[in-house]
């Protein structure tokens, strides 16, 4: 998400425009739900929305210097539309304290602390490159068919039932719009947004406090 772009939507009185949440969504889903196998390689750090990214993969191999972070909340923000991909992957609790905390998680621990995370963690760049290789020779061998019903049936039953799963996701993204756009409509947002344009690393003790005045 581009801060300060979304300061000057909040300010422009043109009139009501499409949603980034929806261009979002459908840019992550696109990539979560391709028939085709879909690898993460990860060189850097990922942050807030790579992280999403990440986890939109079937395959994700990163380098052992990396992190992952998700620093949303100290601006005031939610990883609103990016927590549909974590939460079903890494479960409830640790969503809950990868979100809240913002604090970075090397990927040795996402390798092996937290199931679900990462497939393979790797020592440099040449080895980034071969075990990405590899597992494309690995699906390469494989009939590509197969391998997009294989997909599509874990994601239907990682939600039960086809129905149920449907209505599921449905509300999933209600859900999401609603954190979303309150999120962005937050004196919480418009403060954290703000100090993070001026490179000022938000006081929200100071700010909780003027707000009750």
């Amino acid at each position: 998400m581009d801060l300060a772009q979304s300061q000057e939507s909040d300010s422009d009185d043109a009139g009501p425009a499409p949603s980034p949440v929806d261009g979002a969504l459908r840019m992550f889903d696109a990539i979560r739900h391709c028939p085709k196998p879909v690898i993460a390689r990860v060189q850097g750090p990922a942050l807030g929305g790579g992280v999403g990214l990440v986890f939109c993969a079937d395959i994700r191999i990163a380098r052992r210097d990396v992190y992952f972070r998700l620093s949303e909340v100290e601006r005031g923000l939610v990883p609103a539309v990016i927590a549909r991909y974590i939460v079903p992957d890494v479960g409830p609790m640790r969503a809950r304290q990868l979100m809240m905390t913002a604090r970075p998680v090397t990927a040795t621990e996402a390798l092996h602390a937290w199931p679900g995370f990462l497939t393979e963690v790797v020592d440099g760049e040449r080895a980034l490159d071969a075990a990405v290789a590899a597992y494309c020779q690995t699906l390469r061998a494989n009939a590509p068919q197969a391998m997009a019903d294989a997909k599509r049936l874990v994601a239907v039953l990682g939600g039960g039932e086809a129905a149920a799963a449907a209505v599921e996701e449905e509300k999933a993204v209600g859900v999401v719009k609603q954190v979303f756009t309150r999120m962005m409509t937050s004196d919480e947002a418009a403060y954290g947004i703000g100090e993070f344009l001026a490179k000022r690393r938000p006081n929200w003790d100071d700010f909780i406090a003027k707000s009750k005045l």
